[in-house]
């Protein structure tokens, strides 16, 4: 072998190695990006709490024939009840792209089992999962945007909706307390 070759066997080596380091921190970086910021930590810290319900409205009572898919109220939702409820939440839901779900469902005093005003916070599983699921409930919310708020911030959603369109400024006055909470 002359030396051009040599030369070029052992670059090729060396090419060959850094491709490969390239394509690892690629990998490793990508990786990082999706990584989910929020962790379902996030749930004690936006949960709407007795003193955000507003007048006239309790902490609605969850109906015995659906105690077995909805347990309590407020409640982050297990395994199997995101499964079940996901894709009745918002359009196209996907519970597979969905870490958890806390729930506060409230009702007017004189019916305490109705829902008269839902807040569903919704972690995904990471960023890439949040962006494709936040648009179709941008598109829901957009379509229903006398009656609901979506709050959006990297893997999380806050999902407000109530039922009259007379009660749409207690849920702006919850979505504001939320976006605080987020900061």
């Amino acid at each position: 072998m002359n030396t051009i070759t040599v030369y070029l066997i052992k670059g090729g080596r060396k090419m060959k190695k850094l491709i490969t380091i390239t394509a690892i921190c690629l990998v490793t970086a990508t990786a990082i990006a999706s990584i989910a910021r929020y962790r379902a930590e996030v749930f004690s810290k936006i949960k709407l709490t007795s003193s955000d319900i507003p007048q006239g409205f309790i902490i609605g009572k969850i109906p015995p024939a659906v105690k077995k898919v909805l347990k309590a109220n407020p409640w982050q939702m297990d395994r199997a009840a995101i499964k079940r409820l996901s894709r009745h939440i918002y359009p196209g839901g996907n519970y597979n792209k969905i870490t958890g779900i806390h729930m506060t469902i409230m009702a007017n005093a004189r019916h305490p089992y109705g829902d008269d005003i839902v807040c569903y916070a919704i972690l995904y599983r990471d960023e890439p999962s949040a962006l494709g699921e936040i648009k179709k409930l941008k598109d829901f919310v957009g379509y229903n945007n006398d009656r609901a708020i979506l709050i959006e911030k990297e893997n999380l959603a806050v999902y407000l909706h109530v039922d009259s369109t007379s009660d749409y400024h207690h849920i702006q006055a919850m979505a504001e307390v939320i976006r605080k909470r987020i900061q």
